[in-house]
């Protein structure tokens, strides 16, 4: 409580004080909502951001304040992305490596194996980009097929989803047990549909 006979001055002083606590709420409530959002989005683990929070010279060494931060995030992940690998960032990767292909030169010259023509390059990132974005399933391998067109190496566990996109525009898959070098499946894809072949990639052995 305020005592009526404060000096002017002193009035002005604690005014500002009040306001500059109501700002310091404010912003630890934006620094929650953030760190929320990078937890919610698998851009950091609790666990990597309190260490980085710790290492952090410029923000108040406050125990208490560490622990109730925990708490307050306390989340159950147990998958982590790097921090400063992003969804763009690992999309745009993605990309680049699909249209920066190049054809063995003896390919062509030898065998009359045709490059990757843009049709492919569109279907492949399409695909890297949906699988991505659904199952969190990166490429392990892009490169050129003999086939004519882009060959995409998906790996879950002991398996793998091979992928060829062709220059005419069809698209084959197979699912492989790399254990045991047997195929598990094969079809021609239609629409883009990898339904099946997810559901037998993810199916435990």
């Amino acid at each position: 409580m305020l005592k009526s006979d404060i000096k002017s001055k002193d009035k002005v002083l604690l005014r500002f004080m009040e306001k500059t606590i109501d700002n310091i709420n404010t912003c630890l409530a934006s620094q929650y909502t953030l760190y929320k959002l990078l937890i919610d989005k698998k851009l950091i683990t609790e666990s990597k951001l309190i260490s980085r929070l710790k290492e952090d010279r410029n923000l108040p060494q406050r125990k208490m304040g560490m622990k109730v931060l925990k708490e307050m995030l306390a989340p159950d992940w147990e998958q982590s992305i790097d921090f400063e690998k992003t969804e763009q960032n690992i999309l745009e990767h993605i990309y680049h490596r699909i249209y920066s292909l190049v054809l063995p030169p003896h390919w062509a010259t030898e065998e009359g194996v045709e490059p990757p023509n843009d049709q492919a390059k569109k279907g492949a990132y399409k695909i890297c980009h949906d699988l991505y974005k659904k199952q969190s399933l990166q490429p392990t391998v892009i490169a050129c097929t003999k086939e004519n067109g882009i060959y995409l190496t998906f790996k879950k566990d002991n398996k793998s989803l091979i992928i060829e996109v062709y220059n005419d525009g069809d698209i084959g898959a197979l699912v492989n047990n790399d254990e045991k070098k047997e195929i598990l499946y094969n079809e021609d894809i239609k629409d883009y549909n990898f339904d099946t072949c997810i559901t037998i990639l993810s199916k435990k052995i």
